[in-house]
């Protein structure tokens, strides 16, 4: 997922760095998501409460995906990587939901 950011940032033509930057930081946002989990987990601060929460914060990655969608001026065809990325995104939801709910399969 981080190297689908790194391939949007770089083929990304536009001149401005906050539209590159936010149609492009989807990839690391999810897997940021996932660590700050797996620490949460092994710090031992896990709680069933959390599980909303964590959810919730994922529309982030999303509303990056939908704004690359919109406001990438690259070539269009990178957006084949985000079926990539979405099933990255998933997994990384449904591992860092165990992990901050302390409830492991």
């Amino acid at each position: 997922m981080t190297s689908i950011s790194g391939v949007y940032f770089y083929y990304g033509r536009s001149s401005k760095i906050l539209p590159r930057v936010l149609s492009s930081i989807h990839g690391l946002l999810g897997a940021s998501l996932l660590l700050v989990a797996m620490l949460i987990w092994d710090n031992g601060l896990s709680s069933p409460e959390f599980e909303l929460i964590y959810t919730w914060v994922f529309l982030l990655p999303l509303s990056s995906i939908i704004f690359s969608f919109v406001f990438f001026s690259g070539n269009k065809w990178l957006h084949l990587l985000q079926l990539v990325n979405l099933i990255g995104l998933a997994w990384c939801w449904f591992v860092g939901v165990m992990a901050v709910t302390g409830n492991w399969l």
